[in-house]
């Protein structure tokens, strides 16, 4: 016992022990003692794992506030994106043959007269859709109705008409070649600048393909 002498006080009560070796403890008195014991040790190793609980919980809670903030903060930026964007194609032009015939009375016009005159559907649709791609200034779109190809023959095709008040487009006469499947339409309006202009496109029907020849001239 000499590494207890420090202790003196405590370990007293176990002098009767050491003199009485053959003594032999209460069985129900160690029972009681182990389960005590156990029960402390118990309560001890569960006080750890509760306040680590605690602070995962507020930690996930932190993250899960900062987390909500950021995708609100992200949404509301997209959003105003969208709004914002001037590339949006959907937003800038619409190519739906219905809406633009019923929507602007000079295309619709067009449309029943060219429909009279050749008695092909397709043809009235394609030209007023090259048409509406000029006055976009949509290049990709005009390429697939034009019999030009060339980005400078597009880019002069759209400056000319960049100048033409579409609400003056008419179309009064349509005139079949007599040996091919071309139809020459004299097209009238007016520029911006008040002066009135006749432009002589044509409607190719080529097997079976619509396209427009619209020669690229200054």
């Amino acid at each position: 016992m000499k590494n207890q002498n420090h202790y003196k006080t405590d370990y007293d009560f176990l002098k009767p022990l050491l003199e009485r070796p053959d003594l032999e403890p209460d069985p129900t008195f160690v029972s009681t003692l182990r389960k005590k014991i156990t029960k402390t040790n118990d309560s001890n190793l569960i006080r750890l794992p509760k306040r680590l609980g605690i602070i995962f919980i507020s930690l996930f809670a932190f993250a899960t506030l900062g987390f909500l903030t950021f995708t609100f903060e992200f949404e509301d930026n997209s959003q105003d994106l969208l709004i914002t964007d001037p590339t949006s194609s959907t937003s800038e032009h619409n190519y739906d043959i219905d809406f633009l015939v019923l929507s602007h009375p000079y295309y619709n016009n067009m449309y029943k007269f060219i429909q009279e005159k050749i008695q092909n559907e397709d043809a009235a649709k394609i030209l007023i859709l090259y048409l509406e791609a000029l006055k976009n200034s949509d290049s990709d779109e005009i390429k697939k109705y034009s019999v030009f190809k060339e980005d400078y023959q597009i880019e002069t095709l759209m400056k000319k008409y960049k100048q033409i008040d579409y609400s003056s487009l008419t179309i009064d006469n349509i005139v079949p070649s007599q040996a091919e499947p071309v139809f020459e339409v004299p097209l009238n309006y007016q520029q911006k600048d008040g002066s009135s202009v006749t432009r002589t496109i044509f409607i190719q029907l080529y097997d079976s393909k619509v396209s427009i020849y619209d020669y690229p001239k200054d």
